[in-house]
């Protein structure tokens, strides 16, 4: 098997996650993997990860998630991060969220 030491900028200008992510997130995406890293190796795999993760603004994240709060729609940005974090991997960048699918 061959292994590849995988840096910062090889990870950021990998086409998939350019494509998918914003610079910040694709280096929040490197932080998490690196890690990760640290307990095992870690295969790089941009199709998955583009599968695995989704970047959203705030609409957008009320638009696929909101359904989980449930009929109370007084409830806040903070109160769907708190159930989706209670579920999923949730990354909280300056102005957009990574989500893990689960």
């Amino acid at each position: 098997m061959i292994y590849d030491i995988m840096t910062e900028t090889d990870f950021r200008n990998n086409k998939f996650l350019r494509e998918a992510f914003s610079y910040e997130a694709i280096t929040a995406l490197f932080e998490w993997f690196d890690e990760l890293s640290e307990s095992g190796d870690i295969e790089f795999d941009p199709v998955a990860i583009t599968c695995e993760w989704s970047e959203y603004g705030e609409t957008d994240l009320f638009t696929d998630y909101g359904y989980l709060l449930g009929d109370d729609e007084g409830q806040e940005l903070d109160s769907l991060l708190e159930i989706l974090e209670s579920n999923t991997a949730v990354i909280r960048l300056k102005t957009t969220y990574l989500i893990e699918a689960f």
